[in-house]
């Protein structure tokens, strides 16, 4: 029993050492590391973008499947590879980096993705999962740059020319920025919306109480939102959507004095004759028609330019 332990254990040693041995120069060698990089990141890259998108999150969900499966192949076949003339440090970097991404799509996103119900209906739950998604992304870039800087590593020790693939990167570099630009909005608009959401809330519960501090909350909101939205930068001549959200924050604004809180005051009176009652009815059903209307004008607009970007 012993001698085939030993046989087996022997067998495995030999087969790695023949894998990085039958490597005969460093380009070879560090070609099967671009290799298995770059399926990473064209599988990386499909996830990406398919949450800029907005698409069916049971697709996204297996993309990030997909990214998984790839990083746990490309983890067993850079294993197999070995070292490069006692030089462990390409493959000892690639394989931490590999595991970062790991530890990225297993457990940070799918964190993050766990808090995607109901964060369009509630501020602070999309605040919790921005801030988990923003953790993820930090792994994987700092995953990706642990890659970079190994391989840069190798490439000046061995004089190797980098295999780049640069329009995979150059697609990667804009749907992150495609992404960043999107989410300030979305940040920006939904501190507003939920808002609003919340005093259509309140008088379908007739809470009528606390309708004064909704207002107050909203009126803060479209403040901030406003001046956010000042230093977001332009994004390539494509900021309908920015203009768009700044004429719904400026509506908004004089809404809340024109419309909102004489419709609050109303509906705090007890003694409203009925007639008023109907009416002040009736505009409420008015402004809850533009909201929804106004909310969905918004992610269309956001498909619209997600899709004429990414198809440049």
């Amino acid at each position: 029993m012993f001698r085939v332990l030993a046989f087996v254990i022997l067998a495995l040693s030999l087969s790695a050492d023949l894998s990085a041995q039958r490597f005969t120069d460093a380009r070879s060698y560090y070609r099967e590391f671009a290799s298995e990089n770059r399926r990473i990141m064209i599988k990386n890259m499909r996830y990406l973008e398919g949450v800029v998108k907005g698409e069916d999150p049971r697709r996204i969900a297996k993309y990030r499947e997909m990214v998984v499966e790839q990083l746990r192949e490309s983890k067993r076949a850079l294993e197999r590879v070995g070292v490069f003339e006692d030089n462990d440090l390409l493959q000892r970097e690639y394989l931490k980096g590999i595991d970062m991404y790991l530890e990225a799509f297993e457990k940070a996103v799918g964190e993050a993705d766990e808090l995607t119900e109901g964060r369009y209906e509630d501020f602070d739950k999309l605040t919790q999962y921005y801030e988990a998604v923003e953790e993820a992304e930090a792994l994987i870039f700092d995953a990706a740059y642990k890659i970079k800087e190994a391989e840069e590593y190798f490439a000046k020790q061995y004089k190797v020319d980098l295999r780049r693939d640069e329009e995979t990167m150059e697609r990667w570099d804009k749907i992150d920025r495609l992404t960043l630009y999107m989410r300030g909005l979305t940040y920006n608009f939904f501190r507003v919306d939920t808002r609003l959401s919340s005093f259509f809330k309140a008088t379908e519960a007739q809470k009528a109480d606390t309708l004064g501090i909704i207002i107050k909350d909203l009126r803060q909101a479209v403040r901030k939102s406003q001046d956010e939205l000042e230093d977001q930068p332009e994004f390539g001549g494509k900021d309908y959507v920015k203009e768009e959200l700044e004429a719904y924050l400026t509506e908004i604004d004089e809404n809340i004095d024109e419309t909102i809180r004489p419709l609050a005051d109303r509906l705090t009176n007890k003694f409203l004759p009925e007639d008023e009652y109907e009416e002040t009815q009736e505009e409420l059903a008015d402004l809850k028609e533009w909201h929804e209307n106004a909310r969905q004008e918004f992610f269309e607009s956001q498909e619209y330019v997600v899709a004429d970007f990414l198809e440049e």
